[in-house]
């Protein structure tokens, strides 16, 4: 009797097991990637900015400012003149 009770209790526990696999099997899955978001998400956090470009030298600031303008922008002394409507 106790040996069929042995056997009896082991088909019982490989029938939960096999039940109940799939769904622990998922969400066993969805531990592991909400896991992995919130490290990639620190990650992120974490890391130092990256840095900056340097500003460019002033000639070339002029140079684009004049490249800028078009043809029948008005000069500055004009704008007294002019409503910009």
């Amino acid at each position: 009797m106790a040996v069929l009770g042995t056997v009896l209790v082991g088909l019982t526990n490989v029938t939960i097991v096999a039940a109940e696999g799939p769904a622990a099997v998922n969400s066993i899955m969805k531990l592991l990637t909400i896991d992995k978001e919130s490290e990639d998400a620190a990650k992120l956090r974490l890391t130092p900015p990256q840095k900056a470009l340097p500003s460019p030298p002033k000639a070339t600031v002029v140079a684009a400012r004049s490249q800028s303008l078009s043809w029948d922008a008005p000069k500055r002394g004009d704008l007294d003149d002019e409503i910009p409507f």
